[in-house]
């Protein structure tokens, strides 16, 4: 009997070490084996959204939230997997379909779409966040840090990723807008108004002067910051001095062309500095008995000048 015992003891023990030596043999290649199959592709598992409503019994907020911190959850993992999430758009289509006012899925949808461990975004992905910006904007019109988010998206992060200068062009307009309507809703917070500020410079790069005129003056009226009014006005004076600058210039031009056309017409043969000596023609009947300088009645260029000016 204790030859038998003991005899059972050392089979099982040679078993266990046995046992150990294939385990730590074969589980390096194993571990490498599953590291390496990986998964190839999502799949996206959830119904359409007007049937997933349906089947929210009513808890279409609930189901919403439980959606959305779903797709957070699936959205790190991705990350951690190094691998894109696909259908991270249509999650988010069908958290909007569950609770539209749900203002949080619009705030950082396009952080989902565009910014993946893999890859990068399509021009129709770009346009897929746009319409879930566009669509938080109509469902929650007074949130400031909507409109911010949405602003910086379509105007500096979006247009990298298109292909169409006028679509991009398109993009940061629509951008600039929405980070002026940011500074008028967020009075409190400097840090938003002065990113509002870039509005103005965009504005300004697209050639849209009186739009960038107009947005920096609203942002003066909204805000209380002293060293932001200064900045602003600072920029008010030179995009003014430069509109003067321009009007000034258009107008000479105009002036220089009218009176090539009378010189032309009347006297070509003379020099251009002798019809400067001469007075501008003149109906004398028309003119007969006024007093005051008019257009078609002036008595020298100076004054021929002064009356188109006045146009």
């Amino acid at each position: 009997m204790g030859v038998r015992g003991t005899s059972g003891r050392v089979a099982a023990y040679t078993l266990l070490a046995a046992s150990a030596t294939v385990v730590a043999y074969a589980r390096p290649s194993a571990v490498a084996n599953v590291r390496a199959a990986g998964i190839a592709s999502d799949v996206f598992a959830l119904p359409p959204p007007a049937i997933l409503t349906a089947m929210s019994l009513g808890y279409r907020s609930a189901l919403a939230d439980l959606l959305y911190t779903s797709t957070i959850i699936s959205y790190g993992i991705h990350g951690e997997e190094h691998r894109r999430f696909e259908f991270v758009g249509q999650y988010l289509d069908s958290v909007v379909a569950l609770d539209p006012q749900f203002c949080q899925t619009y705030r950082y949808a396009d952080t989902f779409i565009v910014y993946q461990p893999v890859g990068s975004p399509s021009p129709d992905d770009i346009r897929h966040a746009r319409s879930l910006v566009e669509r938080g904007l109509e469902a929650c019109p007074n949130d400031g840090y909507l409109w911010l988010s949405g602003g910086q998206f379509l105007a500096f992060i979006g247009p990298q990723f298109l292909t169409e200068a006028d679509e991009k062009q398109r993009y940061r307009i629509a951008g600039a807008k929405m980070l002026q309507r940011a500074g008028d809703l967020v009075t409190d917070n400097p840090n938003v108004q002065w990113q509002a500020l870039s509005a103005a410079g965009i504005f300004g790069r697209e050639g849209q002067r009186e739009a960038a005129i107009g947005s920096l003056e609203r942002l003066y009226n909204v805000t209380g910051d002293p060293e932001l009014k200064e900045n602003i006005a600072h920029k008010l004076d030179l995009l003014n001095e430069e509109r003067r600058e321009e009007t000034t210039s258009a107008l000479l031009k105009r002036h220089d062309e009218a009176f090539s056309r009378i010189w032309q017409h009347d006297l070509p043969f003379v020099s251009r500095a002798g019809m400067l000596v001469l007075e501008p023609p003149t109906d004398a009947l028309q003119c007969a008995g006024e007093r005051t300088v008019q257009r078609g009645c002036a008595r020298s260029w100076a004054d021929w000048w002064l009356t188109d000016s006045a146009r």
